[in-house]
């Protein structure tokens, strides 16, 4: 939704870094969810190797919006 919004509006700005926040956040309550023995070492570690790329390129986007 944050992706398709940037895209669509000219300031990107403000959306990169509400996808950027949710990301984190998201990460955030993976991370807790492993430490509370909610979410298994091997589902975080899938999280982390599929969300590595999206993460990176949203920090990219976001980057290249304050140039």
């Amino acid at each position: 939704d944050l992706i398709y919004k940037a895209a669509r509006h000219k300031e990107k700005y403000q959306h990169l870094d509400d996808l950027v926040s949710n990301l984190d956040f998201l990460s955030f309550l993976i991370r807790t969810g492993k430490d509370i023995n909610v979410v298994t070492e091997r589902q975080y570690g899938l999280y982390i190797e599929v969300s590595r790329p999206c993460v990176k390129q949203a920090s990219g986007w976001l980057k290249s919006t304050t140039k």
